[in-house]
């Protein structure tokens, strides 16, 4: 990611191979929202958070696309995505969507509805920093 946040900065300042120019304020800076006196860029890190948490998202939510159907028959097998454990042979990829688990759990709550379909299996719970239904 730092090479991608490099190539950004010197595209911004108009850097070359042989041309440098002086970054006369912080990165951080630019990156704030316009309205906070920055010009909205948005950092990759975060951007990449986004994105994997938008992936976890789609995971719960049981979206039908190709990407979805790969990730459950690959990776999931029959489990819950919230209980799934990362093993040494799976994809970086597939690592880092895990890690933002954490992130998605903390807004995650139930809603109930009419009670048609909610499944005591699928509630959460936590318990000793690990996500796992409630039995």
């Amino acid at each position: 990611m730092e090479k991608i946040n490099k190539d950004l900065r010197s595209f911004w300042w108009g850097d070359s191979e042989e041309k440098k120019t002086i970054h006369t304020v912080a990165w951080s800076k630019l990156c704030k929202l316009k309205r906070m006196g920055g010009l909205g860029f948005r950092m990759t890190e975060a951007t990449n958070d986004a994105f994997m948490t938008k992936r976890c998202w789609e995971l719960i939510t049981g979206t039908k696309g190709l990407w979805h159907k790969q990730m459950k028959a690959k990776y999931i097998k029959g489990e819950h995505f919230l209980n799934c454990n990362a093993k040494n042979s799976d994809s970086h990829l597939w690592k880092t969507i895990l890690k933002e688990r954490e992130t998605l759990a903390k807004g995650l709550c139930k809603r109930i509805g009419n009670g048609t379909m909610t499944f005591s299996k699928m509630d959460m719970v936590k318990r000793n920093d690990k996500v796992r239904s409630a039995r």
